[in-house]
């Protein structure tokens, strides 16, 4: 028994160490993962690393390819964008939701995520910006309280996890980081309205920034129809 507990952990941190690389852009979009490279970084064996790899793919960020071994999923823009016309309102609803419902201390916990992306941005530390962003979207879901929502978001958004990094070096982020605070704002006087509009103009601006950005290993392509001018950042 112990012996196969420590193979379910063996695994689990294993997936978790993976993702985290995609989600940082160390494992950028069409990247292939080399098993004998994978093993010998994580230390780990062979079935334990497919095992994470098969659990990244159920997700959407491994393909597994017969033959081939796996690679890091490549969407193209228009894909990604195509995600997030689904996140756009799901995102307002959850704000809208979350004005209704925040406790004062949920609301306290929401002011020190903003305060902690602001020394991230003026000290330029992006991965430490991209990690409180999605505490700042934890934190709303949990505040609107509606667990099918929640599993609606987030399934959209861990499509999209590879692209963060390129959305975050697009020279968006001062537009980005106003969404976040416009939103709490928006909760913080319980206005479902303004927080549902805030939420999804962030997420405007988040498709503006992926048709601009790039991806980890070079240019991302860019989408002219369906990109959505947006004005400059504002700080």
């Amino acid at each position: 028994m112990a012996e196969i507990a420590a193979a379910d952990v063996a695994w689990v941190n294993c997936f978790q160490a993976l993702r985290s690389a995609i989600e940082a852009g160390e494992l950028g979009p069409g990247v292939r993962l080399v098993e004998r490279e994978l093993c010998s970084r994580f230390g780990v064996s062979r079935p334990t690393l497919r095992t994470a790899l098969h659990l990244l793919a159920a997700e959407g960020l491994v393909q597994l390819i017969p033959r081939r071994g796996a690679t890091v999923t490549k969407l193209t823009v228009e894909q990604a964008l195509d995600i997030l016309d689904v996140r756009e309102p799901l995102e307002g609803v959850a704000a809208a939701l979350a004005a209704k419902r925040a406790s004062e201390e949920q609301i306290r916990t929401l002011e020190g995520l903003v305060v902690q992306m602001k020394i991230a941005i003026e000290s330029g530390d992006y991965l430490t910006y991209s990690k409180v962003t999605k505490a700042f979207h934890e934190a709303v879901m949990g505040m609107a309280g509606n667990e099918y929502l929640r599993a609606a978001i987030d399934a959209a958004r861990v499509r999209l996890i590879s692209y963060d990094w390129a959305v975050l070096m697009s020279g968006h982020i001062n537009a980005l980081f106003k969404g976040h605070v416009d939103v709490l704002d928006a909760i913080r006087k319980g206005d479902a309205e303004a927080a549902e509009w805030y939420a999804r103009e962030h997420i405007r601006v988040v498709r503006s920034a992926l048709c601009e950005g790039t991806s980890p290993e070079g240019s991302m392509p860019r989408l002219r129809p369906k990109c959505i001018p947006i004005g400059p950042d504002v700080g």
